[in-house]
């Protein structure tokens, strides 16, 4: 059965996390149980990919969405995590999340109701609670400012995104499956880091929409690690 939205966690020794990312999502559900479905990529090595395999098929979310473990036989990096997850979904829309993301609220009706309003939306992202509130960043080749770390703060505060310049937060990104795999999903040259920018340019050049609506509102726990040290 064809999903509209397919949820993709890619772990590495998240233990910690995925317990409480599972319940953010069965917590805020607000569409139909069967248009759903979650899948749990795990890039750890074996004794951590047990652990975490029992705490994600023993999790109350496994009793009311499609709830699937894969344990994924070598690390080969983040982007290729998620591409093992996207060749196992049947979501129209695919939600790229964090292991260290709890969503706060209920959300998934009005990302449907986005890429339903827009044929040509291909990229959505939100607005996130949590390290500094950085919902978006500079593309890399255009940096130029000693000053940008600054800026950047404040345009996120006042929530100015702008596709051509920026590049959405990676922690949890909605995406049109069939313009992903037009563009070839995640590129899997790269281990981690800079996925968002890659991805961002690629459906550019395709003239897809990207949209930044800070009314999807969610938590990143950077690990634990919520304080953005502004010397650095």
């Amino acid at each position: 059965m064809v999903k509209s939205l397919s949820i993709i966690i890619v772990t590495y020794n998240s233990q910690s996390l995925i317990n409480n990312c599972l319940s953010s999502i069965q917590n805020n559900l607000d569409i139909n149980i069967d248009q759903i479905e979650v899948f749990v990529v795990d890039n750890s090595p074996a004794k951590s990919a047990l652990e975490i395999e029992n705490l994600v098929m023993s999790h109350t979310l496994n009793e009311t969405v499609s709830l699937k473990y894969i344990h994924n036989t070598a690390n080969l990096g983040y982007g290729q995590g998620n591409n093992i997850g996207i060749g196992n979904s049947t979501g129209n829309i695919l939600c790229i999340m964090n292991p260290d993301v709890n969503f706060i609220e209920p959300v998934f009706q009005r990302v449907i109701s986005h890429f339903s309003a827009n044929p040509n939306l291909a990229l959505l992202g939100g607005k996130q609670l949590g390290y500094r509130d950085l919902s978006f960043y500079v593309m890399p080749e255009k940096k130029l400012s000693i000053f940008q770390s600054l800026l950047l703060v404040v345009f996120n505060k006042l929530n100015l995104f702008h596709k051509r310049c920026m590049f959405l937060s990676g922690a949890l990104l909605f995406i049109d499956k069939k313009k992903f795999n037009e563009i070839g999903n995640f590129d899997e040259n790269i281990f981690m880091y800079m996925e968002e920018a890659d991805i961002t340019t690629r459906f550019i050049k395709k003239n897809y929409d990207i949209i930044y609506d800070s009314k999807l509102r969610y938590r990143h726990l950077i690990e634990g690690r919520e304080k953005w040290n502004f010397v650095s």
